[in-house]
């Protein structure tokens, strides 16, 4: 038997669905609680400090015995010693837990257990990673070390908050009673970091020589189209070198460099390391301009940017100059925000996600155009002069919709018919709803040629007469409302009937 966790990803960023199943197999029937599913994030952080320690040793000493001779003694000595030691730190960040029974299970319950026969069970899980969520992270150099990680853990439920005999009984049958897996989580997007630093940004920086003969400066000012990035982009920056100064410029160097900030108690570590650079490749002579630009690729190990109160990273992009007979030269830097790897790609597909859930919420809020038990056969549903999305203007004969799509024309959407060129004003109100309105000259339907347009409703099926039943083997002895349009899913199967309520949902007999 065994007690496992299966999901689907082998990675994550905040915002997504873990969708997973707990697999539990029991070798023979036993008392069963449920199974206990929790997603935990956690930060661990080990920094060292000197500590002066006191401690005594013994110590001996030649003492004249007053006979000529000596003897030993042995006294306490306190002595003072500087130790280093280590300091850990850990948070608990986020936590959920959800209590989950097999579904074939659901009715053997009773007072909060049941007796569980033998068999292998799957109970499936959907748990949503907070959006602003924590990158999987770490940090290990000599003794300071720092983590940020998530795991799944599912468990047995016991009967109270020690190990019961129920998951005691379980746990030997299963050979555990617990089982973890770790999730790696990319990271999450902080919308308000993303539009800030998706604009252009620039620095400048100037020196001048104050034992020189001239009093004239080198400047340099950087410039980057935007300072959000992800692994694998390119990063592109733009000096603009204007020497004014005696001195010979000799490089310039753009770098990405990575910092790491640690916390445990009271204790604070700082370091810094540079992942990619790029230089400059002739030097920039004395009284003289340059423009130079320097590119590289944003590398694939480079961690997401992120703050907490334990572990953080950060980065810059900095620069730094080099001038002949200085022995210091001109450094400068701008911070940067580095998205997790494939962040462009999600963010699109959250944009087109909410997208799709906008246009689904703003069409379930439009009231129907067919009511069941309402109308005749044969006649068009009730409410198909207005299209759902837009209401005709004064004018519209009832019983119209509005005219097919026709370029920078669509309904709804700005404007009216009546503004494309070569369309007259609609027919008289008076015009029976099934009639074709007259043929529109300059501006023939599409597929049309300059003929009218189909009558009002259209076909109920390609190719037969508005108002009729279609014939042929696919229908035969299929009960057709005539007047109504295809349904959903094409045309219905031989014997199969079209219920009444199907109908039009927009203008020109859209399928509902």
């Amino acid at each position: 038997g065994s007690l496992s966790i299966v999901v689907e990803e082998s990675s994550y960023c905040g915002g997504d669905t873990i969708h997973g199943e707990v697999c539990l197999a029991v070798p023979k029937p036993c008392e069963f609680y449920g199974v206990e599913l929790k997603f935990k994030g956690k930060i661990k952080t080990t920094l060292t400090k000197t500590e002066t320690r006191q401690r005594t040793r013994p110590v001996t000493t030649s003492v004249n015995d007053g006979q000529g001779g000596t003897t030993q003694q042995t006294r306490q000595q306190t002595v003072h010693e500087n130790v280093v030691v280590d300091v850990y730190d850990h948070k608990t960040f986020h936590s959920h837990t959800e209590v989950f029974t097999p579904d074939e299970l659901a009715d053997a319950f009773s007072n909060g257990y049941c007796t569980m026969p033998q068999g292998t069970y799957r109970m499936p899980f959907h748990y949503r990673i907070p959006s602003n969520a924590l990158p999987t992270a770490t940090y290990a150099a000599g003794r300071e070390r720092a983590s940020i990680g998530y795991d799944l853990t599912a468990k047995l439920k016991t009967r109270s908050s020690g190990l019961g005999v129920a998951a005691a009984l379980v746990g030997s049958l299963l050979g555990k009673d617990k089982t973890t897996v770790d999730v790696k989580v990319m990271g999450s997007i902080d919308d308000g970091l993303y539009d800030q630093n998706s604009k252009p940004r620039s620095v400048t920086k100037d020196k001048g020589f104050t034992f020189s003969r001239s009093k004239g400066k080198l400047k340099v000012e950087m410039k980057v189209p935007r300072a959000v990035y992800q692994a694998g982009e390119d990063l592109v920056a733009t000096l603009k070198i204007d020497n004014e100064s005696n001195k010979v410029m000799k490089q310039a160097t753009v770098s990405l460099v990575e910092h790491y900030t640690i916390r445990a108690q009271a204790q604070k570590f700082h370091t810094s390391k540079t992942l990619k650079g790029c230089r400059t490749s002739k030097p920039v002579e004395k009284r003289t301009s340059s423009d130079v630009e320097l590119k590289f690729q944003v590398p694939h190990c480079v961690n997401p940017t992120f703050e907490s109160n334990l572990f953080e990273i950060s980065h810059t992009l900095q620069l730094s100059v080099s001038c002949s007979g200085l022995t210091t030269g001109l450094d400068s830097k701008m911070p940067l925000y580095i998205l997790f790897s494939r962040a462009r790609e999600r963010m699109t597909e959250a944009a087109n996600r909410q997208q799709h859930e906008a246009a689904s919420q703003k069409l379930a809020s439009q009231p129907s155009l067919v009511t069941p038990g309402q109308g005749s056969f044969g006649a068009a549903p009730p409410a198909f002069a207005q299209p759902p999305a837009a209401v005709p203007e004064p004018g519209y004969a009832a019983g119209y919709a509005q005219p097919p799509l026709y370029p920078q024309q669509v309904p709804g959407m700005g404007g009216t018919p009546q503004t494309v060129p070569g369309y007259p004003p609609q027919p008289p109100a008076d015009m029976p709803f099934g009639a074709a309105p007259p043929a529109y000259p300059g501006a023939p339907y599409p597929g049309e040629g300059s003929s009218a347009p189909p009558a009002y409703p259209p076909q109920a099926y390609p190719g037969v007469p508005c108002g009729e039943v279609p014939s042929g083997p696919a229908f035969a002895g299929a009960n057709v409302y005539p007047g109504y349009a295809m349904p959903p899913g094409g045309p219905p199967a031989a014997g199969s009937d079209i219920p009444q309520p199907i109908g039009y949902s927009a203008a020109l007999g859209a399928n509902a």
